[in-house]
């Protein structure tokens, strides 16, 4: 037995230690994190998903629970976890490039030509025409980076600021595409 001497133990524990895996990839993940999904239904989805792993693949929970293996195994699985959670955010927002310096020059050019002749900007001063221009082009390339997107869980805050909160940083990233 692992701690509690019941039989029903072990697969209770290799759910348990499957559900912070998927708990921390709904903790990060786009639609799941949101603040209007009651706990209780990302804890109850968690555990349906965990219990449809458990019935396809062994999971073998670490033989003993309360050692600190035990405790580096879950941190492990809840990184992994919250990895997947801003691999999910990062193929929503579907951004091009990690930071505003590696957007081509020739790229926002090309764009600020076309903002530049919208038809809501006609009769305006020069000076007005270019801060809207230039608004434009700034939300442009927060949709575009993805250091600049919103993050998802809290409003006003940048996914480069929260990473950097975190700790982590993206070195790189590629994105492929089918049917563009």
């Amino acid at each position: 037995m692992l701690g509690f001497g019941l039989s029903v133990e072990q697969p209770l524990w290799a759910l348990i230690f499957v559900m912070v895996r998927i708990g921390a990839a709904f903790i990060a993940a786009p639609v799941f994190s949101a603040v209007s999904i009651p706990v209780t239904v990302r804890v109850t989805l968690s555990g349906a998903i965990g219990v449809l792993v458990l019935a396809t693949h062994k999971v073998v929970p670490p033989s003993e629970i309360f050692a600190f293996a035990t405790f580096l195994a879950v941190a492990a699985e809840a990184l992994v976890g919250f990895a997947l959670g801003f691999i999910l955010q990062i193929a929503f927002a579907a951004p091009l490039y990690l930071t505003r310096d590696e957007v081509p020059e020739a790229e926002v050019n090309a764009e600020r030509d076309i903002l530049s002749k919208q038809p809501d900007l006609e009769g305006k001063p020069d000076e007005v025409k270019a801060k809207i221009v230039e608004g434009r082009i700034q939300k442009w390339l927060s949709d575009l980076v993805l250091e600049d997107q919103e993050w998802i869980h809290e409003s006003g805050k940048k996914v480069g600021a929260a990473l950097q909160e975190a700790g982590f940083e993206v070195i790189e990233f590629r994105r492929f595409a089918l049917a563009e």
